[in-house]
Order: C-alpha cells, then sequence, then structure tokens
C-alpha cells in the first residue's frame, strides 16, 4: 500500500507540471567582489526558490519568457532586488551590500538545517507567523506542518497544547529558543501554556522532521522545533494586537521599540494578557506573558539580552472524555462508573455532562506556575569567513497544581487521628499541592565558518544544569486529627548536567552535489531520590554517553529539479518518572533511533511540491505496556523493535499573484513486530489477582491515511486590511 502511495503522488507530482524554454544565470557577490554562497534567491510572486553555490551562482531553468523580479537574502548582507525581462537566455549580477550591524539569524545559524542540504524541514517567517497568529499557543501555528498534529486540553487552543511530530509525543521533540533548550530537562516536554503569546515575539520557526541535524537539549526522535526571537527593528514602533472570540476568549497585547539608537542600540517589549473559558467544562486560562530585549549591534558585534516570562492559572482538563460519555451510552457508563470506583458526586457529573465533560468539579482545581527566561546572547565576526557564538543563559520556574482527593490513606501524607476523637479513621478526604521549584542554566555556544569555496564547517556545544525541587503539601483536610497540615509529605532534590558538543561539516562537491556529515556526542548525569528493590528511598544517580552520527547527500538536477537523502542516529535517555518509579535491577535502558530519509524536491513558476519518505526504526523504544515492576509501579518498559514509516507530500499552488493555496498528507505505519502486554486481573469482588501476561507477535496497527490539513490556508494579503478567520477567533490589528 505504501508503494501503492508513492507512486500514485510521484506520478501525480510530474504529469502536472510543463517545461519552459528560457533560463535565467547569475552570480552573487559583495561590494568588494567577493562571492556569496549560500545565498536565498526567489523569483518574486512565482514558486521558485535557489541557493547561491560555493562559487556564489545560481540558475534558474526552464522559465516562461517575461517579466521577473529577483528578491536575494543573504545573512550580514541588506536584502537586495532587481526586476529583469527575461527572453530565451540572460545573465545577472546581485551585488549585496554588507550591514551596519550584525544580523539575528547568526545566534541560530549552528543549529539549524542548511537550506541546501534538503532536509525533510520547513521555516514560518514572521510574515506567515503573523497571519497565523490568533491568540493560541504556538503549536496551533503548526498544525499545517506535515506529520504534526496539534492538541488542546481546553479544547480551543489556550492553556495546555501539544504537539506530535510523526506520531511522537512532546518529550520526543526537541526545541529551542535562539538555539537554548526549552524542554523539561525531568520530564524531556515542552509546557507552551508557560509561554503564552510567544507568537508575538517571534520571528521564525524551522521545524525538521525526523532525528534532524545536530542541536543543543534532549534527543529528537520526532522532530526539531528551533524558534528565533522577534528581530530588532531599525525604526521606532507601537502597536496593539487583540482577539476575541467564542467561550469568551480575549486577546490583549502591546508591542513597543525605539529603533536603532545611534546606529548601535534598540530596546523593545511587549505585554500581553489572555483569558478564556475554554471549551471544556471549567477549562478557564488565564495567561499573562512579558517580552524584553535590549542589544546593541556593529559590523562585527551582536551583544543581546532578552528577558521574558510567563505567568499562568489553568483549570484541570487533564482526564479527557470517556468513550462512553462521547457516545452518550448510558449502560457503558454506568459500566465506567463501576470499573473506575466513581463517587456519587463524580458519577452525577459523568451522567449529567455532554461532550465537554471534565472529571474535576472542585472549584480550585488549578494549574498556577510562572517561568522566566533569561538569555545574554553574543556573536562576533572574527574574520570575512568565521563567526562565533556564546550564550549564556538561566530559567526560574516555579509553582503548584492543586487537587482534591477522595479518601486517601492517612500515612501515605505523614498524617494521623491519634489522640483525637477520631483516632480509628484510617483515611480522608484532602486537598493537595504538588510544587516544583527549579533553575535551569547554563552556556551554549559555536564556531562556523568557510575552510575553503567547498567546505564549511561548524563546531558547537553546550553545558547546562538543572536543579529541581520537588515537595508537596496538604492545604485541607476532612480528618487531619494534629497533624500539621501544611508540612511537606514528601520532598524530592534533583540535579541533572547535560553537556554535549558536535561538529557539522558540508561539502561541496560539484555544482549539483551536497555532502554533509554530522557527529555529536552528549553526556548526562542525573542524580535523584528513588526507590531501591526493597522500596527504600535512597539518593541516586545514572550516565549516559551517546554518539549520534549524521549523512547526507543532495542533488540538484536543475533550477527545478532535486533530490536528497540521509541516514541519522538519535539517542535518549529515559524521563524522570521511569526513574524514580523505578529500582536499579528494573529501570528502563535509554532509547536508540536510526532515520532514514529520501526525498525530491520540485519547483515551477506556479507549483512547489515536496516528496519524502521516512523509515525511523527503533531500539528499545519506552511504552506502556500495564507491567508492575519490583516497586509497584506502573512504568514504560523497553521494546526490543519498533518502527515508523511513511510517505508525505506537500504542495504550494499559487492561483494568482495574491492567492496561494497550500496543502499537505502524510501516509504512515506505526508498528511494534513483538509486543507483551500485562493485564491486572480481579475477581467478582475487585480483589486483585495479579497480573496476565499476553504475547502478541504484531501490535495491531491497520495501515491508516492521515490528512493534515490537506487545504493549508488561503493567503490574500492586502495593503489596507488584515482579516484572519480561524475556527473560534476574529483578530485586528493596528
Amino acid at each position: 500500500m505504501l508503494k501503492f502511495a508513492f507512486g500514485s503522488i510521484y506520478l501525480l507530482l510530474f504529469t502536472s507540471l510543463s517545461w519552459g524554454q528560457s533560463s535565467l544565470l547569475g552570480s552573487v557577490i559583495d561590494q568588494n567582489q567577493n562571492t556569496i554562497p549560500g545565498a536565498v534567491l526567489h523569483l518574486d510572486k512565482t514558486q521558485y526558490y535557489q541557493v547561491s553555490d560555493h562559487k556564489g551562482q545560481f540558475s534558474f531553468l526552464n522559465l516562461k519568457d517575461g517579466n521577473y523580479k529577483i528578491n536575494c537574502h543573504s545573512l550580514g548582507y541588506r536584502d537586495t532586488s532587481i526586476e529583469i525581462f527575461l527572453s530565451s537566455k540572460a545573465q545577472v549580477k546581485l551585488i549585496l551590500q554588507s550591514k551596519l550591524y550584525f544580523a539575528e539569524e547568526v545566534v541560530v545559524r549552528a543549529t539549524r538545517s542548511s537550506e541546501h542540504l534538503g532536509l525533510s524541514s520547513q521555516v514560518l517567517e514572521k510574515k506567515e507567523i503573523d497571519q497565523l497568529n490568533t491568540g493560541q499557543d504556538l503549536p496551533y501555528l503548526l498544525q499545517f506542518l506535515p506529520s504534526a498534529v496539534v492538541t488542546s486540553d481546553a479544547g480551543n487552543g489556550i492553556g495546555y497544547t501539544g504537539i506530535r511530530i510523526r506520531g511522537s509525543d512532546a518529550t520526543r521533540v526537541n526545541v529551542t529558543i535562539n538555539g537554548i533548550p526549552l524542554n523539561d530537562a525531568e520530564s524531556q516536554g515542552v509546557y507552551w501554556v508557560n509561554l503564552p503569546d510567544m507568537a508575538s515575539s517571534t520571528q521564525n520557526i524551522e521545524v525538521t522532521r525526523g532525528a534532524g541535524s545536530s542541536t543543543n537539549g534532549s534527543g529528537a526522535f520526532g522532530g526539531t522545533i528551533n524558534i528565533l526571537s522577534q528581530q530588532l527593528n531599525d525604526s521606532a514602533f507601537f502597536s496593539s494586537s487583540n482577539a476575541f472570540g467564542s467561550f469568551n476568549t480575549l486577546k490583549n497585547n502591546i508591542s513597543f521599540g525605539t529603533g536603532l539608537l545611534n546606529n548601535h542600540f534598540s530596546f523593545e517589549g511587549r505585554l500581553s494578557k489572555m483569558t478564556s473559558d475554554g471549551y471544556v467544562d471549567r477549562a478557564k486560562s488565564d495567561l499573562k506573558s512579558f517580552y524584553f530585549s535590549t542589544a546593541y549591534r556593529d559590523q562585527k558585534n551582536l551583544v543581546r539580552l532578552n528577558i521574558f516570562s510567563g505567568k499562568e492559572i489553568t483549570y484541570q482538563s487533564w482526564n479527557g472524555i470517556p468513550e462512553s460519555r462521547w457516545k452518550g451510552n448510558v449502560d457503558e457508563m454506568m459500566a465506567y462508573i463501576d470499573r473506575n470506583g466513581l463517587s456519587d458526586e463524580e458519577a452525577k457529573n459523568l451522567l449529567s455532562s455532554g461532550h465537554t465533560y471534565n472529571y474535576y468539579t472542585y472549584k480550585n482545581q488549578n494549574d498556577n506556575y510562572q517561568q522566566d527566561h533569561y538569555q545574554l546572547l553574543t556573536s562576533r565576526s572574527l574574520s570575512k569567513s568565521w563567526i562565533a557564538n556564546i550564550a549564556l543563559h538561566a530559567t526560574k520556574g516555579k509553582g503548584f497544581y492543586e487537587e482534591y482527593k477522595y479518601d486517601q490513606e492517612l500515612e501515605n501524607y505523614g498524617m494521623s487521628t491519634a489522640g483525637s476523637p477520631d483516632s480509628l479513621i484510617t483515611t480522608t478526604d484532602l486537598v493537595r499541592r504538588r510544587w516544583l521549584d527549579n533553575w535551569f542554566y547554563g552556556v551554549t555556544w559555536s564556531l562556523l565558518g568557510n575552510v575553503n569555496e567547498k567546505v564549511h564547517l561548524t563546531l558547537g556545544g553546550a553545558a547546562n544544569r538543572y536543579d529541581g525541587i520537588h515537595f508537596g503539601e496538604v492545604i485541607w483536610a476532612r480528618n487531619a486529627g494534629n497533624s500539621e497540615l501544611t508540612k511537606p509529605y514528601y520532598e524530592n532534590d534533583a540535579r541533572k548536567d547535560d553537556i554535549n558538543s558536535y561538529v557539522k561539516a558540508d561539502f561541496s562537491l560539484s555544482s549539483k552535489i551536497n555532502f554533509f556529515v554530522d557527529v555529536q556526542y552528549r553526556r548526562v548525569n542525573y542524580s535523584f531520590l528513588g526507590p531501591n528493590e526493597f522500596s527504600i528511598f535512597l539518593q541516586q544517580e545514572v550516565s549516559h554517553n551517546f554518539l549520534n552520527p549524521k549523512v547526507g547527500l543532495s542533488y540538484m538536477c536543475n533550477s527545478n529539479l532535486s533530490f536528497y537523502s540521509s541516514a541519522a542516529v538519535a539517542q535518549k535517555e529515559p524521563n524522570r518518572s521511569d526513574y524514580i518509579e523505578s529500582s536499579a535491577n528494573s529501570r528502563p535502558k535509554a532509547e536508540k533511533m536510526i532515520d532514514y530519509e529520501v526525498g525530491t524536491q520540485w519547483t515551477s513558476r506556479t507549483l512547489r511540491a515536496g516528496l519524502n519518505f521516512y523509515y525511523m526504526n527503533y531500539t528499545d523504544q519506552l511504552i506502556l505496556t500495564g507491567k508492575v515492576n519490583d516497586v509497584g509501579s506502573y512504568t514504560r518498559s523497553n521494546i526490543s523493535k519498533s518502527y515508523r514509516t511513511g510517505i508525505e507530500f506537500e504542495t504550494a499552488i499559487q492561483l494568482a499573484k495574491k492567492i496561494t493555496l497550500q496543502g499537505n498528507i502524510t501516509f504512515s505505519e506505526n508498528k511494534i513486530p513483538t509486543y507483551t502486554e500485562f493485564i491486572d486481573a480481579y475477581d467478582a469482588t475487585f480483589t486483585n489477582l495479579g497480573q496476565e501476561k499476553l504475547n502478541i507477535k504484531t501490535l495491531p496497527s491497520p495501515f491508516h491515511l492521515r490528512w493534515s490539513q490537506v487545504v493549508r490556508y488561503i493567503s490574500i494579503p492586502s495593503k489596507k486590511v488584515k482579516l484572519v478567520l480561524s475556527p473560534n477567533m476574529f483578530r485586528n490589528s493596528i
């Protein structure tokens, strides 16, 4: 079936295209007549893109005769454009002027994919981000990209949201902001709710599917998301963006900046507030954030300080909705109530609700957290060919989630009713808070430049430390005796050191062939409080050493057609819960993946299309099997072999000068060849009889077709009015 889908798309792609007769050749140089490789060229109002080769040369072939405007962009130079009339054959020379100051793109250049390597990646630029940004969390800006699926606990894209790439969850998607890791060091997830309205302070976002190229932070098993924060403006500005929509959703922000002062200094900022009732019952969100940036720039140096913060209070809606509630089947809901031991109040809530059902009813069932980010970014041009980057960073996070718990064992919370009239009571209803207080800090660095006109080299790495304090407290209990409620009933300190270094080399073997090699070494050391095989909690330590090589080859047949292939190794350590819910005897191993990619890209005047095949082969992938380990916990287990494979097709069709239709589709197959499932067995009185073991040769996972918004959006820009329609928001900008 996959072969049939691959052949059908390939045939559709190439049989629908026509060839022209004219060609446009050219070169890109600076004011000193030096060639500029890696410049990005675009024929305005068409789907044609090219990148200048190691000699600064480029070509657009098979064009129709007519007028064209060529736009050229290169790091460290002013954008340039020229207009020409093409008839048969033409040659042009683009001369770029150096900027008076260093460009911010150098901050993320080391951790991004080179344009000519052909990895399966996309970049959303500022203009496109603004079109899509209606106040929802950042994952909702990326939901139209190939193999991407987003989720929202509240049901409207505001609050707790997530993104999966190729079926991999947030713990397997590497995220950086200005090259600095954003994934939580312990859980390895990304909590976008901690950065409300970050899209309003974002210059561009690169999303690479699969292992991608080496970057800082946790291993990329599904993809990488590399965010570049707002580029500093040369001119002073003030703006306000406001949005309102269904479920009492309201977003307000103001942005301001001084522009370039004395040709070197600049200051910018943003204040944002968002509130929403959410689609799900009681799933309210109250979000606040700010962003501040100041910088000094000249021709050889960039020093920039970014401070941004998010404060969120969200009602919990994490549990989803039972299938029986969604179908409205009362008999199945009653069975669900019995099976899960729901109280009378919980049962009433389930039966009287609808599609917006929320398990939680306690009025303060809230998540309350603040995260502050500090980044000092420095870049220096060492010579014409070499650039050095060093960044210092620190992230402070502190907050809690509050929850009501029924019929809890007193001894589990260090409480007792001894000496009180209720001395025989051993359980109680209570309200608890679980706290997290942490610091994440470190340094990232990179050195990149041209060894010669055919070899580009990047050296980089990072050294980061995480210090986390976990503790819980009971703030109310129905029966507490003489217990001191605010005393922590558990405390768990953790420390994690993460260092990595990488080297990347791009080789221009000819004007048409490029080869790259990328090798990363990463060492992780994690210290935590966890149980041994006798369930005695001790401070423990684990270490991992990972070597992740990657290679790739790209071939450009002509300005219309190119092919690429790559192979990459990725490895990542288990997360916090895997460690603290197991002993040294049952502790899971690190995961490993080899990612194979083969693809092609086609560009014509009105059509841009790409076809990519991937095969991601996993060793020791961690999944939930239902098994209870030696300390009595349900935790993830290693599966010896599993894989994800699929075909991704994307296209952009220019229907008219100002109307573009974009879309994509993914066919994927994800399987575990051998699988052992563990099921808890109970008798008629719900007494646990132990676990049953089921051996399954192949975990059922039928071939399926997944549409990723075949119609991505229709863009119709206007000079005076911008109106973007989304399912639940209307937006105006001034």
